[in-house]
């Protein structure tokens, strides 16, 4: 028996078609109107994200601009208005990256990156909704800031530096978001990280003042030995006034040396005190009395600070444990730090309760010596 083979074209069994630039760009459309129904689904989730752009066009930058009234000769409300924008997209696009976690816990993700899509189109999707939803709050922030009555100096060479400039600054923002949502895997932990990389950039962008406003470089850079100097003078601060207490005044003051430097002074007392028997017997259980008020008062106190050390901030601990359980070394770390600061605050609280509480029985016990 003899087999007959057949030679077939290799290309003749590839039925994956190259997507043509049409194709891509369907894909696109579709993917990025997916992410918009789910980002603007209901009136609800379109107006509450424009509340915060109109609410600074017509409460802050008024308010704001009536307190600074003008900045290099521009009425201070136009240019808080505008470099909000600054504020606007970042926080815009930031915000969006909490969609990607979502959508890849448990939205469509895995299904699209198993679908015959090119991937880059998922990312390319994402970034053209975030990029609708912040021109949307620039839009808002931008309208009502004229109707509110900032001046705006109108060019068509200004209108497309600024319109690029926005957009610019929201294509770089959601890479950023993008890239964070992708490397981190709780909403919680994203949510942490919108404030530093949306809010904190804006304060030194120009934005909210004139960057020559900023303190010089040096100063930066002179920051950390003046934090070492600092904390040194508080340290030596802190001592001389553990030093200064009343403490060490009173003790001196009821020294041996210090209460017989004169017989003819004890002998003085010891006449008054016989003259009027009395008079003595209640001063001396006055002052006893004081000074078993003062101890008493010293370990109630005490007794509070230990309760809560044995009580309360286990509690604490037990409490940051759980909540941090998705990162373990939060999880643990927070506890330690919590610790080492309350109990060492808490050390604190008693040595100083300590010294006052027996300085003050000290002062009512010399005081039966005339």
């Amino acid at each position: 028996m003899t087999a007959i083979t057949t030679d077939v074209p290799a290309g003749r069994w590839d039925l994956k078609p190259e997507p043509t630039t049409g194709t891509q760009l369907r894909a696109l459309g579709t993917l990025t109107g997916r992410r918009l129904a789910l980002s603007l689904r209901n009136p609800r989730a379109i107006l509450l994200p424009l509340a915060t752009p109109v609410l600074i066009a017509l409460v802050i930058a008024p308010a704001l601009g009536q307190a600074v009234g003008h900045i290099n000769g521009i009425v201070y409300m136009t240019y808080v208005a505008v470099g909000t924008a600054a504020l606007v997209v970042p926080l815009s696009c930031m915000q969006a990256g909490l969609g990607v976690i979502v959508d890849r816990k448990s939205g469509a993700q895995p299904d699209l990156l198993a679908a015959p899509v090119p991937r880059p189109l998922l990312v390319l999707a994402n970034m053209g909704a975030a990029l609708v939803a912040s021109g949307l709050q620039l839009g808002a922030l931008m309208v009502f800031s004229a109707l509110r009555g900032a001046a705006f100096h109108l060019t068509a060479s200004g209108l497309a530096w600024f319109v690029g400039a926005a957009l610019g600054l929201a294509i770089a923002m959601y890479g950023v978001a993008e890239t964070l949502a992708n490397r981190i895997g709780e909403e919680e932990e994203y949510v942490n990280a919108i404030p530093t990389l949306g809010i904190a950039p804006w304060f030194f962008a120009g934005a909210l003042f004139p960057i020559g406003f900023l303190p010089p470089l040096s100063a930066t850079t002179a920051l950390g030995p003046l934090l070492v100097s600092g904390t040194q003078q508080g340290v030596n601060a802190f001592v001389s006034d553990l030093r200064n207490l009343p403490l060490s005044s009173m003790a001196s003051a009821a020294s041996p040396s210090t209460l017989l430097a004169s017989p003819m002074n004890l002998w003085s007392a010891m006449s008054t005190a016989a003259s009027d028997p009395g008079a003595t017997v209640t001063h001396v259980v006055n002052a006893f009395s004081s000074a078993a008020a003062s101890l008493s008062t010293l370990g109630f106190q005490t007794v509070d600070i230990l309760n809560a050390g044995v009580s309360s901030i286990p509690a604490y601990d037990v409490s940051l444990f759980l909540a941090n359980l998705s990162n373990p070394v939060d999880a643990i770390g927070l506890p330690i730090a919590a610790d080492v600061g309350l109990y060492t605050l808490g050390g604190l609280i008693v040595a100083a309760k300590l010294a006052q509480g027996i300085g003050a029985a000290i002062n009512d016990i010399v005081g039966i010596i005339p």
